[in-house]
């Protein structure tokens, strides 16, 4: 009850602020200006006669003063008459207070039973610090966590444990200071190192900065058989327009990977998307030893396979794949042209990706490319209506 009534004191307190220009309140001061002038006129008017009289002013000098005079006497009594005829202004001025007030109460009344929570019991600060870690929000759980590190900032776990519930939640940026924070505090280790890898390179759209490749060498100083690490230090090659050192990368990167799949340590979706990489880039991918395991992969593996590898992957690093990957194959053969499949494998993954003008775009320079050979463009148009690109 307090409260409502507090809400209401505010409301009432506020309304009569705001609208208090309503109520007016100069209306008689103004009429009273109004007939002071007219006084003052026309006892100017008898200034002038008597100034006559007594000859010290001409006849000409009379109408002229006489004339200016009975103009601002005019004036005065228009002024003095809209006055009189706004005597009932007041009682217009406050039914229209009072409707501008009953909207405002009303209205924010009706808006806050509509939006609000009027029910809702209040939760002291100290009530919501204790309910059970099961049964808080995830809001409540990063609350009490923040609220910690600000009363101790040197607590490097609670960092460690904030950093990763950032970076889920997409503040990358908040994620990347929590990892500097923890390892500042509590020291690198590939966890960290990892996850503030990676922070970045969601930071950045896949890119792989100076930062996220710091933070990849490290790793490998300790663990250097590690395939991750690898293979964004690769990608980053390949996005900095080294291709021969990238497809270097790969190709190794490839031989140990096949290696660990082959062991259990990976699922053969790793091996497939590096053999894609060294593909879009022009490199060759080496058919894979017998006995391999079940991560063995030559390059007659379908686009399908592939497709369904890197679909497995998590949705972030899935997206940074395939835009890296489609970029890489699209700017080789722009530049280095290619085999028709590759062509159709560019304008199938850019119409998939939504990309339809880029799909269309490609299409065109592929039938550029096969101008003079007839059956190549007979079946590249026979691909293009199938997957819908041209009618």
């Amino acid at each position: 009850m307090l409260f409502w009534l507090i809400c209401a004191l505010l409301t009432v307190a506020v309304t009569v602020l705001a609208l208090r220009p309503l109520l007016g309140g100069r209306r008689g001061a103004s009429t009273r200006d109004s007939e002071h002038d007219l006084q003052v006129y026309k006892d100017q008017l008898d200034e002038v006669d008597r100034d006559l009289e007594r000859g010290v002013i001409g006849q000409d000098e009379v109408d002229a003063a006489r004339i200016e005079i009975s103009r601002r006497i005019l004036s005065a009594s228009e002024a003095a008459a809209g006055d009189a005829s706004d005597a009932t202004s007041p009682k217009r001025r406050s039914f229209a207070f009072f409707l501008a007030a009953s909207f405002v109460v009303v209205g924010s009344l009706a808006a806050y039973l509509i939006v609000g929570s009027p029910g809702y019991p209040g939760r002291p600060f100290a009530e919501r610090a204790s309910t059970p870690a099961n049964m808080a929000s995830v809001a409540d759980l990063i609350a009490r966590v923040e609220a910690r590190l600000r009363e101790v900032p040197e607590d490097g776990q609670g960092w460690e444990v904030l950093a990763p519930v950032y970076a889920k939640q997409g503040r990358q940026e908040d994620a990347i200071r929590a990892y500097a924070r923890a390892m500042a505090l509590l020291g690198e280790n590939r966890a960290r190192l990892r996850g503030f890898a990676e922070a970045h390179l969601a930071l950045n759209n896949g890119i792989v900065g100076s930062e996220a490749r710091d933070a990849f060498r490290k790793i490998l100083a300790k663990e250097p058989e590690l395939v991750a690490p690898r293979f964004w230090l690769a990608v980053g090659l390949e996005q900095d327009g080294k291709r021969e050192p990238a497809k270097a990368a790969y190709e190794k990167l490839l031989v140990d990977a096949r290696a660990q799949v082959g062991k259990g340590e990976f699922p053969p979706r790793v091996v497939k998307i590096i053999e894609e990489r060294l593909t879009a880039i022009g490199g060759t991918v080496a058919i894979a030893p017998s006995g391999g395991g079940e991560g063995e992969q030559t390059p007659a593996a379908s686009d399908d396979e592939a497709r369904a590898a890197i679909a497995k992957l998590p949705d972030e690093e899935r997206a940074r794949m395939i835009e890296s990957m489609v970029a890489g194959l699209a700017e080789r053969l722009e530049s280095e042209g290619g085999e028709r499949g590759e062509w159709e494998r560019l304008i199938r993954s850019y119409w998939v990706l939504g990309r339809k003008k880029a799909a269309r775009d490609a299409l065109e320079a592929a039938r550029r490319q096969f101008t003079e050979d007839a059956t190549e463009l007979a079946a590249l148009d026979t691909f293009a209506r199938n997957l819908g690109v041209v009618p």
